[in-house]
């Protein structure tokens, strides 16, 4: 940090590194900036954090940062109802993937579906229900992008009953960039977790017109705008990938829906500005909109 010597210190991602880096931004009167990564990290509990040093450095860091950003406003409202504080909201970014534009995935053909799932293998994430969904549904293929870690038997378990499905293809970890031939090639993507933050998964689905189904729906964004379909359980999932696969209307509808909604709010320009704009302010330094 010292040898970085920056007036403003930027943070993502809860942890107890949140907490030494405010301790250290007090001690030598720099700015620090903490940005949510996850639904988990805003709940007073802190039900993600084993352990009491980690939890006490966290709450040490939330508490005494100069600007805490969020990515919802989910999180905006539990970040004062269950901590007393004030937030920014600034939207999730990400880059369209430049080799090929914004592309222009086709709707699927009905008995040659393809439905993407990406993720690290994680109880948060429900990865039997991915296991459930595959099985109910043999006609359709699941391209599983994410691996289990080795330090959790019952995952492992999970995923070797994954590899088997003959539906199922597991690429295990993928790097970055090469993702983009696994968004093109999806008719819909299919997200099973419980809880998550602002995922780069959907944006990335969003910036390639490709509807999500999925359980977890940040500030209900899927529901209101018509980016996919949003489901509690099982059969429900089924239902909607079912409706998207069978009604190439529908789809378009959604695919469409997906790409405007990302370019409006989150494509970067859009968002780098506003945070610009915070660290101007935090610099002490004006405003001039000319230079965005």
């Amino acid at each position: 940090l010292a040898h970085a010597n920056s007036d403003i210190y930027y943070q993502n991602c809860g942890e107890c590194v949140t907490g030494q880096v405010a301790a250290w931004c007090k001690l030598h009167d720099r700015k620090f900036v903490y940005s949510i990564a996850n639904d988990s990290d805003v709940d007073p509990e802190l039900p993600q954090m084993k352990t009491l040093r980690e939890r006490i450095l966290y709450r040490y860091g939330l508490q005494h940062a100069d600007c805490v950003i969020a990515q919802t406003r989910h999180q905006q409202r539990s970040l004062w109802t269950g901590w007393g504080i004030e937030s920014t909201l600034i939207p999730m970014t990400c880059s369209p993937w430049r080799d090929n534009g914004y592309l222009c995935v086709e709707p699927p053909k009905p008995g040659n579906a393809n439905v993407l799932w990406i993720g690290r293998f994680a109880h948060q994430k429900r990865v039997e229900w991915l296991d459930e969904i595959a099985r109910v549904r043999p006609d359709i293929h699941f391209d599983v992008v994410g691996h289990a870690n080795n330090s959790v038997p019952e995952l492992q378990k999970l995923e070797e009953q994954i590899r088997r499905l003959p539906n199922v293809t597991l690429h295990g970890f993928v790097p970055h960039e090469n993702l983009c031939h696994f968004y093109q090639q999806a008719s819909l993507m299919l997200c099973t977790s419980r809880f998550e933050g602002f995922p780069n998964t959907f944006l990335e689905a969003w910036s390639t017109g490709l509807p999500i189904v999925s359980t977890f729906d940040p500030d209900c964004l899927i529901q209101n705008h018509h980016l996919g379909r949003v489901a509690d359980d099982i059969p429900g999932l089924i239902r909607g990938m079912n409706e998207l696969i069978n009604s190439p209307d529908q789809w378009q509808t959604a695919s469409k829906n997906a790409l405007n909604y990302y370019r409006d709010n989150h494509n970067p320009e859009t968002v780098l500005s506003q945070y610009q704009y915070l660290f101007d302010g935090l610099a002490g330094r004006s405003h001039d909109p000319k230079s965005h």
